[in-house]
């Protein structure tokens, strides 16, 4: 069994209900074959599930990872290719944004950001301050980290401009990318675009984990 997150296994505010948390953990030591399919990063997913005995990997960044629960290892990485991620870096600058840049250095994860140009940008921020994320990197140049393998970013503002940017992509990098346009939950009024490698996809990696650990399709 796989569930999402956000609006699915976690209640409105984000948080998982303690029903959920003990029948969850009772299932698991059953032996039910559980795991989570989620847009946050294991940095993000692990703060919210804690204790819970899940053996399977989970997908995470929308199927950009397949991450091992317990110890955070990456088991598979769906990461943009690097003329594309600058190339994408590119059009967002030319609409006057900012974004997040996530990405895996070959010892760790990263989530580098170099002005945090809007309320969402800041609120994003804090939040994950607030988990403790180690992956937050201010730099004085964003364009540096493109250097490493780049898995996704993200761009966060008014509905329109990020309409607009989701557009311009869209046409730009037509086939090339899986891209998520959407209102936050979690802080009404700000709007988020997050942009993929087409293989960084939910359904994709779920097929993945079902050929890793033998199940039957």
């Amino acid at each position: 069994f796989v569930s999402d997150l956000d609006g699915t296994l976690l209640d409105g505010s984000g948080v998982l209900s303690e029903f959920t948390r003990k029948t969850l953990a009772q299932l698991l030591d059953d032996g039910l074959n559980f795991t989570v399919a989620s847009a946050r990063a294991i940095n993000e997913i692990q703060p919210v599930l804690g204790d819970l005995p899940i053996r399977l990997p989970v997908i995470a960044v929308n199927g950009a990872y397949l991450t091992d629960y317990t110890t955070g290892k990456h088991l598979l990485i769906n990461s943009l290719a690097p003329s594309v991620a600058r190339a994408i870096f590119d059009v967002i600058r030319s609409q006057n944004l900012w974004p997040f840049v996530c990405t895996f250095n070959g010892r760790e994860d990263c989530l580098y950001y170099q002005n945090l140009s809007h309320p969402a940008m800041q609120w994003y921020c804090q939040a994950l301050s607030l988990l403790g994320d180690k992956r937050l990197r201010e730099t004085k140049n964003i364009a540096d980290v493109f250097g490493e393998q780049v898995i996704s970013l993200a761009v966060m503002g008014d509905k329109e401009p990020i309409g607009q940017l989701a557009t311009l992509l869209a046409e730009a990098f037509a086939g090339q990318l899986e891209n998520f346009y959407f209102e936050n939950p979690y802080s009404p009024g700000y709007w988020w675009l997050t942009i993929h490698d087409k293989k960084a996809c939910k359904s994709i990696a779920l097929r993945e984990l079902m050929d890793m650990f033998g199940f039957v399709k």
